[in-house]
């Protein structure tokens, strides 16, 4: 090239570069149109092999620039509510399924926790004397204080009660008992309140 100094060859560069950046940027837009097929299968198979890297690299430039990114989701959530709602909507249809079956995972995982906890063995069972059903379908979180109903009206989403349990750290006053036996405790109580 006849320079000396590597800076000069880099200010050139940058210099030739700016000059004839337009030019540059539909050379590539031609060449890739050209050769999409072949490019995005090359993508593809890196991809592939290096699956766990590209996890690594995005979550590291996503932790440096969180900022910066949220505000910008954020402008653009704004900026195209309607693309956005459209594009949640084909999500979650498409991944309905799989969606649903974790989310389920997830509620089976915590209230196997918290039955464990509040078991007298342990693993999950009934604390019902002579009872030994520990099948996870029959097995109920029950108020020792029979004050559940009350604790139900009080709550936001009475069918989170697992969750508020842990949020709340498992708290003393519940106990399990299969839902026979749950049942069974709630007769003897209305027979004990009709018969005063």
């Amino acid at each position: 090239m006849g320079y000396k100094l590597i800076e000069d060859s880099k200010r050139y560069q940058r210099k030739y570069y700016q000059e004839h950046k337009e030019q540059r940027k539909a050379y590539r837009a031609i060449w890739y149109e050209a050769n999409k097929r072949s490019t995005l299968e090359l993508q593809k198979i890196y991809a592939e092999k290096n699956k766990e890297a590209i996890i690594i690299k995005r979550r590291e430039y996503y932790l440096k620039n969180r900022t910066t990114i949220d505000v910008k989701r954020k402008e653009y959530r704004l900026k195209h509510p309607d693309r956005c709602k459209k594009r949640l909507r084909e999500s979650y249809y498409k991944h309905k399924d799989s969606r649903l079956a974790k989310a389920k995972r997830f509620r089976d995982k915590r209230k196997y926790a918290v039955l464990l906890k509040y078991s007298a063995s342990d693993t999950p069972a009934c604390c019902w004397d002579g009872c030994d059903i520990n099948d996870l379908d029959m097995l109920t979180i029950d108020h020792t204080n029979n004050d559940g109903a009350a604790h139900r009206k009080a709550m936001v989403d009475s069918s989170k009660l697992y969750y508020w349990i842990v949020k709340n750290n498992y708290p003393s006053g519940f106990q399990v008992l299969c839902a026979n036996h749950n049942l069974k405790k709630e007769l003897e109580r209305k027979r004990r309140t009709e018969v005063r």
